[in-house]
């Protein structure tokens, strides 16, 4: 097993775990109660905390590879779709993340130019939802050829919380291919 699973790819690690049938329903001891805002159910899980030295490893290996970043926080107890819908609470699959999106009246931006703090970045891998992040600094270019300098807040698989460019992310995670809103605007077609 790589590094880079042992770190990022807890769910690797789950061993020796009893196999729930329907895994983050309503029924599953493992799941809290999380809805969308339509009401319906979000299958969840709270996981157990990493083993301390993996943690440490992913630290160590983020400042080895991505010196750029900060870590904001490190655990194994939520993903970045946890951290982004249910307060650092549980863990949630990506694939749920373009039903969440729909369940709670987010809206795709049509460019980069609409962005704002508090707005999600959506990564996708090989066209799947495979990671969220937040908005949390936007720098805008003075000239039309300057480009875009967006800072997001995301949650790292079991890794550590991280502060980063937009682009700057471990590549099992994808690249940034939307921006979604829950901005309301309310008197605008």
């Amino acid at each position: 097993m790589s590094l880079v699973d042992k770190i990022f790819h807890y769910d690797i690690l789950q061993f020796m775990s009893p196999i729930i049938i329907n895994p983050g329903s309503p029924k599953d001891k493992a799941a809290i109660p999380l809805a969308t805002k339509l009401g319906n159910h979000i299958p969840n899980e709270r996981r157990l905390e990493q083993i301390p030295s993996i943690l440490r490893e992913g630290i160590v290996f983020c400042e080895k590879n991505y010196s750029d970043i900060k870590l904001r926080s490190i655990t194994a107890t939520y993903d970045c779709l946890g951290m982004v819908f249910a307060a650092r609470r549980t863990w949630i699959e990506d694939k749920y993340l373009d039903w969440i999106l729909k369940e709670d009246n987010y809206r795709c931006l049509s460019n980069i130019t609409e962005l704002e703090r508090g707005d999600l970045v959506v990564y996708r891998n090989k066209g799947r939802a495979s990671h969220v992040g937040i908005v949390v600094n936007i720098i805008r270019p003075l000239t039309k050829e300057a480009k875009w300098e967006v800072e997001v807040l995301s949650k790292w698989g079991a890794g550590g919380e991280y502060i980063h460019k937009m682009e700057r992310v471990v590549p099992y995670l994808g690249e940034p291919s939307e921006f979604w809103t829950d901005r309301k605007q309310y008197g605008k077609s």
